[in-house]
C-alpha cells in the first residue's frame, strides 16, 4: 500500500516538471518568436519591390479572369509568401542557415509554423485538444 502512494506522487511530480520546464522554455523562446514575427509582419519598412510586382501580378492576373471575390485573392497572395516561403524557413531553417536541429525543436518549429499558418487563414478557429 505504501509503494502504491509512492508511486502515486512519483507519477504527479513528472507532469509537474514538464510543465516546470515547459514555461520555462516558453520564457526563453518567446522572444525570439516575437521578433520573428516582427520582422515577418512589419509594416514599418518598404515592402520588397519583388513581393510587391508579385502581388500586383496576382492583381493583374485576377482581373485579366475576371476574378474579383477578394476572398480568392486573398488566398492567392497568403499561398504564396507566407504559407509557401515563410512556413518554408520556419520549419526548416537549415535552407537559410547552417545549422542542425533536434526532434525536439523540430516539434517547437512545427507549432509556430501551424499557428502562424492558422493565422492566415480567413475561417474561424476550431479549437480542439
Amino acid at each position: 500500500r505504501r509503494g502504491s502512494l509512492r508511486e502515486r506522487e512519483r507519477a504527479k511530480a513528472i507532469p509537474e516538471i514538464y510543465l516546470t520546464r515547459l514555461l520555462s522554455m516558453k520564457g526563453t523562446l518567446q522572444k525570439f518568436v516575437d521578433d520573428l514575427f516582427q520582422v515577418i509582419l512589419s509594416t514599418n519598412r518598404p515592402v520588397p519591390l519583388a513581393v510587391k510586382y508579385f502581388f500586383d501580378l496576382l492583381d493583374e492576373q485576377a482581373l485579366n479572369h475576371g476574378i474579383t471575390d477578394p476572398e480568392t485573392i486573398h488566398i492567392w497572395k497568403t499561398n504564396s509568401l507566407p504559407l509557401r516561403f515563410w512556413i518554408n524557413i520556419i520549419k526548416n531553417p537549415q535552407f537559410v542557415f547552417d545549422v542542425q536541429t533536434s526532434d525536439n525543436v523540430d516539434a517547437v518549429l512545427l507549432v509556430i509554423a501551424q499557428t502562424f499558418m492558422d493565422s492566415c487563414t480567413l475561417a474561424d478557429h476550431k479549437l480542439g485538444r
